[in-house]
């Protein structure tokens, strides 16, 4: 079994504040075409105490996931396929991800689901959505390197996703702030935060909880 070691990178993820079909207008306007569909689910794990709310930051780095990806492009689809999961995330002073390096493994969902199961750990998140790939048309009809994810989180809502791209440079604060002027140049009705974690947000949602919030300098007992 391999384990990947992903490239360190930088993204943004915002929640959009249009329908699907107005966003994907929007998206077509400025020369992104729709390349590919995909269903994931996520099943987030961790051995932390889930008695208490946990702060972002620490759930993160003590937390695992389980994907099931399924693709679907115009003469292809696949059934699937499954990765155990481990993004190392690298925060700023106000608790935003900055950037995520990603190892992963190809595995089989149920087995390692009922392994998981069986030695404790606590699975505090199930994500499922349905992703929408857009590709930045290029020169002559070739497709440039520009991708957009729209995420279609089931019972959540609609976030749009950018990482780095191949040819970004410039500090992190410098790529974040480029992706940034990206989603405003689309002119995609949106909200401020540009650091949502969907799977967090799903937590908080399910177990009626508030974030726990993080000051500088200060110990959250």
């Amino acid at each position: 079994m391999e384990v990947k070691d992903g490239n360190l990178q930088s993204e943004i993820t915002v929640e959009v504040l249009c329908d699907k079909e107005t966003l994907f207008k929007l998206l077509n306007n400025k020369g992104y075409f729709f390349k590919e569909r995909l269903h994931i689910t996520d099943f987030y794990y961790t051995r932390l105490d889930l008695s208490k709310c946990i702060e972002f930051k620490d759930l993160s780095r003590n937390s695992f996931l389980v994907r099931d990806v399924k693709l679907e492009r115009k003469y292809f689809s696949n059934d699937g396929v499954a990765t155990l999961l481990y993004k190392h995330k690298a925060f700023d002073k106000n608790n935003n991800v900055i950037s995520e390096q990603k190892l992963s493994c190809n595995i089989d969902v149920d087995a390692s689901r009922r392994i998981f199961d069986a030695a404790g750990l606590s699975n505090w998140c199930v994500k499922k959505m349905t992703g929408y790939v857009f590709k930045k048309e290029g020169k002559n009809g070739q497709e440039a390197k520009e991708e957009i994810l729209v995420q279609e989180v089931h019972g959540l809502g609609i976030f749009i996703e950018i990482e780095q791209f191949d040819e970004s440079a410039g500090t992190r604060d410098e790529v974040l702030d480029g992706l940034v002027d990206l989603i405003n140049e689309l002119g995609v009705p949106c909200g401020n935060d540009f650091h949502i974690n969907i799977a967090y947000r799903l937590y908080l949602q399910r177990t009626n909880r508030v974030p726990v919030k993080f000051f500088p300098g200060l110990s959250i007992k």
